[in-house]
């Protein structure tokens, strides 16, 4: 088996690689991982979405972790619930920025809230909606009540991005200069990080 350098910081690669290298003793040095979660072929899904139940399940300790990107894909990997998720972030407690693409996530407050209750020093976030967009008078109902329950978890959050299936446009939700009321507004879909 290829050991990883000590060394390593940066690793960009499908989850069956940060599985294998989250328990290894380099895991403890890196500062940004991006899990590439992106199939050409249907048939890929299955082997991505077990891929990452294994690196939740390999996950020890990432204690300089500061980037997690879990790239989007067309589809996102169902089947992974929030304790899954749950085990990776808790294992980065200095995470400063995460893209969760390809993970399709309620926006439940309370759900997001003990997601993201270890990551203090969070200040960019981009999640994936399982549900439609809702109507613009809708947007802040609905998303006001997670970015603020989220906010008190992670006092540093400056930025909130939300995609929705079919859409194109992300709802960005926004902390301008240490505003304890953010902005709420909708940008081109796009991932922030």
């Amino acid at each position: 088996m290829l050991e990883a350098p000590q060394s390593l910081k940066r690793f960009s690669g499908p989850p069956i690689l940060c599985a294998g290298l989250f328990k290894s003793p380099a895991a403890a040095q890196l500062e940004s991982v991006i899990v590439k979660c992106r199939a050409s072929h249907a048939a890929y899904f299955p082997k991505h979405r077990d891929a990452t139940i294994l690196m939740t399940e390999t996950v020890e300790s990432l204690p300089c972790l500061k980037e997690l990107i879990f790239e989007d894909g067309v589809l996102p990997l169902y089947g992974i619930d929030y304790p899954q998720i749950g085990k990776i972030l808790r294992a980065a407690p200095a995470l400063v920025r995460a893209q969760l693409g390809c993970l399709e996530l309620e926006l439940d407050p309370d759900k997001l809230n003990w997601l993201f209750e270890h990551s203090p020093q969070l200040e960019v976030l981009y999640v994936r909606s399982g549900r439609n967009k809702p109507a613009s008078g809708e947007l802040w109902k609905t998303l006001g009540p997670v970015a603020l329950k989220l906010k008190e978890a992670c006092p540093r959050l400056r930025q909130m991005s939300v995609a929705y299936p079919g859409c194109e446009e992300a709802s960005t939700i926004t902390w301008m200069n240490g505003a304890s009321t953010p902005s709420l507004g909708l940008k081109p879909f796009y991932p922030v990080l």
